[in-house]
């Protein structure tokens, strides 16, 4: 085994032809360096160095020798850099998952405040219903998810990040959709789209909740797991559909969204992690999408 402390001794006397020199260079006494030399060209069984009082040159095998010891030590310091670039988080990869409506809201702005900072990291997304992100996260297909909470696993961790107002979209057509504001008791007789409790469980259980709490249990016409489904079928006039605040930001024909006027009334948002994730990438990703929300 040839260590890399003995390559960079001959690579410093091989450049300044004189052991002085390269053992001020190396910061060793000339005895401790010929002894590294020594050791290398036994390890070896080659002979590098022609010595004598005036000077030091390399023989062929050394000439030759010095060119890989070079690329040697050049990719271990290229390793090193790697190595320490990777432990700070700014090269590697992270997979993130999403449920489809965060693309309307703040997601979009944490990918580019990320990709400025750590361009190196190569981003996976995923868009991925809620119980679809625990599953992934637990078989880890995927770093971090963005999700409705809660979560009931003990090796994920949750943390919410954000509560949005809740509003209704609204077929085009309907009365509704004149209304500035709606309030959830005159909501009871119409026809209600949620997505569906296998994929989006805290969700679907969080409306229902909101609605009882309103004084009826809502006539759900449909459910669905894929909010572009959803929402295509609210402009196709089947019913309305609760939706985050910020999903106004999304143009669609058909369809108006109107704010529902009970402070209480709003949807949450959270991140969930590997608990036992201590990937640097990981974690600068939501120490961002905190600086994002706030």
């Amino acid at each position: 085994m040839i260590e890399l402390r003995y390559l960079g001794s001959f690579i410093a006397v091989a450049e300044t032809r004189h052991f002085r020199r390269a053992a001020e260079q190396r910061h060793l006494t000339q005895p401790a360096l010929s002894q590294q030399i020594a050791k290398l060209e036994q390890v070896l069984g080659v002979q590098l160095l022609e010595r004598n009082r005036h000077q030091v040159t390399l023989t062929p095998a050394g000439e030759l020798f010095l060119v890989e010891a070079q690329k040697v030590l050049e990719q271990a310091d290229h390793a090193v850099h790697i190595a320490q670039r990777a432990a700070r988080g700014e090269v590697g990869e992270l997979s993130i998952g999403y449920v489809g409506s965060i693309l309307y809201g703040f997601l979009p702005r944490t990918i580019q405040v990320f990709q400025e900072r750590f361009p190196q990291i190569e981003l996976k997304l995923q868009e991925l219903s809620s119980s679809r992100q625990i599953t992934q996260l637990q078989k880890q297909t995927i770093d971090v998810g963005v999700l409705y909470a809660p979560v009931h696993e003990p090796t994920i961790q949750v943390e919410r990040i954000l509560r949005v107002p809740l509003w209704i979209a609204v077929p085009a057509r309907r009365r509704l959709a004149r209304r500035e504001r709606v309030s959830l008791p005159e909501l009871g007789q119409e026809p209600m789209l949620l997505p569906t409790r296998e994929e989006e469980p805290a969700l679907h259980d969080y409306l229902i909740g909101l609605f009882q709490q309103a004084g009826y249990v809502p006539n759900v016409v449909q459910e669905a797991s894929q909010i572009q489904t959803l929402l295509g079928l609210v402009a196709l006039g089947i019913g309305i559909y609760p939706v985050a605040g910020y999903m106004r930001n999304m143009q669609h024909d058909g369809i108006v969204y109107v704010p529902v006027g009970e402070p209480g009334a709003h949807l949450e948002l959270s991140m969930a992690w590997r608990g036992a994730d201590k990937s640097p990438a990981l974690h600068n990703y939501l120490e961002i999408v905190r600086a994002v929300v706030r």
